[in-house]
């Protein structure tokens, strides 16, 4: 099943705008029909929960901190209450704390992954 087709207006946008990053690739684990999945060259795991309003954007808190504060993300206990069980596929992602950032505009969801991503 390709889970990219019939997304939302606003998680399509944000699904091509990670995928036109050079140093972002679909996840070898690819996505489910919940949580779009996405690796990067040096090996940070983001995703996307698919959603009919605003797409959610997912960083591991390791890969957060300190570089979007600004956007002002939840932070998400290292859980499994509280967030969506697709997560847990991804390796970092399992059983640790997680930044969760309502992407509005892809404005927000460009500064994140160049603070996040493009190191």
């Amino acid at each position: 099943m390709h889970y990219t087709t019939g997304l939302s207006r606003q998680t399509a946008e944000l699904h091509s705008l990670i995928i036109s990053c050079v140093n972002i690739d679909e996840h070898p684990k690819g996505h489910s029909k919940y949580v779009l999945r996405y690796r990067t060259t040096c090996g940070a795991e983001l995703a996307v929960e698919k959603r009919a309003r605003t797409p959610l954007l997912y960083f591991s808190r390791a890969v957060a901190d300190g570089r979007i504060d600004d956007l002002e993300p939840e932070l998400l206990p290292a859980s499994k209450e509280g967030r969506n069980s697709n997560l847990n596929t991804l390796e970092t992602f399992r059983n640790k704390p997680l930044a969760r950032l309502r992407v509005t505009t892809l404005e927000t969801a460009r500064k994140a992954l160049d603070a996040c991503v493009s190191r």
